[in-house]
């Protein structure tokens, strides 16, 4: 059991599992809140842009479980790699996990860039606009 020293206390490695836990939902949380706002301010201005942050969404979402499952399975291969030289495999399964979330970020920055533009361009209506209309 592996035990640790932090701010004078003793913390056991299931609360340091548990913690990761609870930081994991909130980054989640707030990861959904991010994109779900963004999404929902280009609501009006430029829909295919919406659809878009929806979707990176989804596809942060799967990132996050490919990131989990290849973490595990190259555990399992550091261990194989004990038996036989899997560090190839391990090595090159990391680098398509890492390259995947290279790609996400990409798509990320040059969504953040297009929101930022049709924002700029967008004009409010009026009160004198909208009272016409109603």
């Amino acid at each position: 059991m592996l035990v640790s020293i932090v701010g004078g206390r003793l913390v056991t490695e299931e609360t340091f599992g548990l913690l990761s836990v609870v930081v994991s939902i909130c980054s989640l949380v707030a990861l959904y809140q991010e994109f779900c706002g963004h999404a929902e301010m280009m609501t009006g201005i430029d829909e295919k842009l919406s659809k878009n942050w929806h979707s990176l969404f989804n596809w942060n979402i799967f990132g996050s479980i490919l990131v989990g499952v290849f973490g595990a399975i190259t555990v399992v291969f550091s261990v194989v790699a004990l038996v036989l030289d899997a560090n190839l495999i391990a090595g090159l399964v990391i680098a398509l996990v890492l390259g995947f979330e290279v790609i996400l970020q990409i798509f990320y920055l040059c969504f953040l860039k297009r929101t930022r533009e049709a924002y700029e361009h967008y004009e409010p209506q009026t009160d004198e606009v909208a009272s016409e209309e109603i």
